[in-house]
């Protein structure tokens, strides 16, 4: 077979090389249409914009509310804190358990100066009779 050219036949186009020519209304109608889309674009950006500084506006709100209301809670919560402590130590609460807390240390010290290994020599016969009278 024979491999001529066909002058019917189209050959393919090089687009590469293809020289784009636009008329004056297509370019302008490009441009309006890129302008058209850089408002639209601005104008969600700006709702957008507004709908972010109302959310600010409400949690600073909500924030506000909340430390209002922390304050309220903690100056209630020390003001019955305070009456509990009055009702179960009458009068001076705070001197009362300062007294106890002294008995404690004190009580702690005099502890710590018993020497314990006489006691346990002394208790043990103590302790092995009880166990076995226990089990008999």
């Amino acid at each position: 077979m024979d491999q001529t050219p066909n002058p019917t036949q189209s050959k393919p186009a090089d687009r590469s090389k293809a020289l784009v020519v636009m008329s004056p209304n297509a370019t302008a109608l490009a441009v309006r249409t890129q302008a058209q889309d850089e408002a639209r674009a601005r104008a969600v950006l700006g709702l957008r914009l507004r709908e972010l500084r109302a959310e600010i506006e409400r949690l600073k709100s909500h924030l506000h509310a909340i430390k209002h209301g922390s304050e309220t809670v903690v100056r209630e919560g020390v003001h019955w804190f305070d009456a509990s402590a009055h009702d179960q130590l009458g009068p001076y609460p705070w001197l009362k358990l300062s007294a106890a807390s002294l008995a404690a240390f004190m009580a702690g010290r005099l502890l710590h100066r018993i020497p314990l290994g006489l006691v346990a020599i002394a208790g043990k016969p103590l302790l092995f009779a009880g166990i076995r009278s226990l089990s008999r």
